[in-house]
Parts: structure tokens; sequence; C-alpha cells
């Protein structure tokens, strides 16, 4: 299955796709709801899935939720974005490989079948960033895969009862996550967190793309 904004990547993803024996391309969605909904009624083996998508939700958010609409379904990032950030929360919501839009399309196939049979796989610039960022930054271990979900919707402007709204969470839940995230980065309110995260590279400040 195909998640992206973009109906022109996707026409691309499934002409390349469908050429060949190993796939078929079940269904498309360019936004978070319209992905759960598909992919609990298709039941896809795999999903490319983007960053960017319509909507408020990211698809940092999406990765995160569908391992619950679908269990050991195979969550593969297709994006323009190689940044460490974004290759960070990904790995932590456990997705299994995180290519980039200029791979081409055989190597694209080949990363799939080698994901189906178990396999992780990055593009070679995202093995880079995780060699000298992801493995060796300061703090990274520290923050649990939900806390790193809380700083970065809190980065983005969200306010606590929108991010307990995209979790499914309590507002109280965000109050505690928020006083441990606190705690770690070593500062007592929400600007001194996105600040330091900031520097730390443990949020992207999004400024559009």
């Amino acid at each position: 299955m195909l998640i992206d904004d973009h109906p022109i990547v996707r026409q691309g993803l499934r002409n390349a796709l469908e050429k060949t024996s190993d796939f078929e391309v079940v269904g498309e969605a360019d936004n978070a709801e319209d992905a759960y909904t598909a992919v609990e009624l298709l039941s896809p083996d795999v999903v490319l899935l983007d960053i960017r998508l319509k909507g408020a939700v990211s698809g940092v958010e999406v990765a995160n939720r569908l391992r619950t609409v679908r269990p050991g379904l195979k969550v593969t990032v297709l994006t323009n974005h190689p940044q460490e950030p974004y290759v960070r929360a990904m790995i932590q919501a456990g997705v299994d490989g995180y290519l980039l839009k200029d791979t081409p399309p055989n190597q694209i196939i080949q990363a799939l079948g080698m994901i189906m049979r178990g396999r992780s796989v990055y593009s070679d610039s995202i093995n880079s960033s995780l060699v000298s960022g992801y493995l060796k930054s300061e703090g990274v271990g520290d923050l649990t895969a939900r806390e790193a979900e809380v700083l970065q919707l809190t980065a983005d402007g969200q306010p606590n009862e929108v991010i307990a709204q995209r979790l499914g969470i309590s507002e109280k839940a965000i109050h505690l996550h928020l006083g441990r995230i606190y705690s770690k980065l070593g500062v007592t309110g929400r600007a001194d967190a996105i600040i330091q995260a900031a520097k730390r590279g443990l949020v992207v400040i999004d400024q559009g793309a």
C-alpha cells in the first residue's frame, strides 16, 4: 500500500511495482485517517510511507499507529527528508526501512523484497546518519518512543489537549511525559525543552517543505 500526499509519486511507484510479479498495490492514501482505514480493510503486507501527508498528522504518527491497526505489518519510509530527527523518530516507531525518494525504482523493489524477508534496509546516506548521529547523540537513549512523540508534537506547537487526542491518551499522561522529558533534558519548561531538544537534534523544527 502507498501512503503519500503526491498523486504523481503514488502513480510512479504503482507503475514500477506492478511491472514486477512480486508486488501488487492494493491501495493508496494521502492522509492519516484514510491510511488507517485502508490498512484495516485491505490488510497489506507492507506499506511505503512518506513523512509529509495531507492534514495535521505526520507520517511519524502514522508509523507509530499502523502496527496497532495491523500487527505484523512491514512499514517502509520513502521520503525526501534525511534529517536525523526524522530518522530517529521513525526508528523509534519501529519501521523496517528508511529510503529516500531519489532511490531508483529497481532498488526500492529490491529493498522491499529484503524487508519482506525480515531485513531492515536504509539508504546509504541514512546509514551514515545513523552512525554519526543516532547511535552517538547525547541523550538519544534517554527518551522513550512515547516521550519522543510527545516532544516532537510539543515542538510542532501543539497544545497538550491536542497531543492527548492525537496519541489516544489523557492530558494527565501528557503532563507526566512532559515532566519526565524536562527532567531528562535538564529544563523546567516547555520553551526550554524545545530549544534543548532542537540543539541535540531530538526534534525537527518544521519550517515547511
